[in-house]
């Protein structure tokens, strides 16, 4: 194992931060370490992998970053993301890969803590209101809807996602540019119930996505 890193360069203090920012993702050091080792073995031929832990590593850094900075900010954060999204799907050429990447990646358990913490309210024909679960599809359509805000309207500042408190708040998504999400189509604004939800809970479910996804591409080319 130690001869493969050796011939990777994944020495030094590259290999020490990259253990140590993975390593809280694995049961356990075995388990980073075969994941790792799955890295790196074919470094000679295929530098993907390579290149997907370092991406994740970086953007997911930058969005901690960013928090600590701006901790209002959440839209920021997840420009982040899905700026590591999409830099992910062009590593591995598959572009149309962001559109569904929670939708295909996300675990069960993931998915549920999401579910039970992100509420899209709906209003009826009636104006009667309900609350619907986000769903991982639902996910991956607010994460795209808050980058084009950020990136096309300059609107960095108007939806809090993140929620530390123990009390629940209603936050409203007003894009210019209107898509459905989960199917649900409104005409002027998306209202949505968040209840605890850390900046770091949504980063934890980001890189165990991240790690779902790389071990996909890494399996299908080996």
């Amino acid at each position: 194992m130690d001869a493969v890193y050796e011939k990777a360069n994944f020495v030094g203090s590259y290999r020490e931060e990259t253990e140590e920012f993975y390593k809280r993702f694995f049961e356990n050091e075995e388990e980073l370490k075969e994941f790792l080792f799955l890295v790196f073995k074919n470094n000679e031929i295929d530098k993907k992998p390579r290149l997907l832990i370092n991406r994740v590593k970086r953007f997911v850094s930058l969005a901690k970053e960013i928090n600590i900075l701006m901790p209002t900010r959440d839209m920021l954060v997840i420009l982040f993301i899905r700026i590591c999204i999409e830099s992910m799907c062009n590593i591995i050429c598959e572009k149309k890969k962001k559109a569904t990447f929670f939708y295909d990646n996300i675990s069960s358990k993931d998915e549920d803590f999401i579910l039970t913490h992100i509420k899209l309210i709906i209003e009826d024909e009636h104006k009667i209101t309900r609350e619907v679960g986000l769903d991982s599809k639902g996910l991956d359509d607010i994460v795209y809807i808050i980058r084009n805000m950020v990136a096309h309207e300059g609107d960095y500042w108007n939806f809090q996602i993140f929620n530390n408190k123990e009390m629940n708040h209603i936050s409203v998504l007003n894009p210019d540019e209107k898509k459905p999400i989960m199917g649900y189509m409104n005409q002027d604004y998306y209202s949505f119930e968040i209840s605890q939800l850390t900046s770091n809970d949504f980063l934890d479910i980001f890189v165990r996505t991240c790690i779902t996804f790389i071990k996909k591409y890494m399996s299908n080319v080996n």
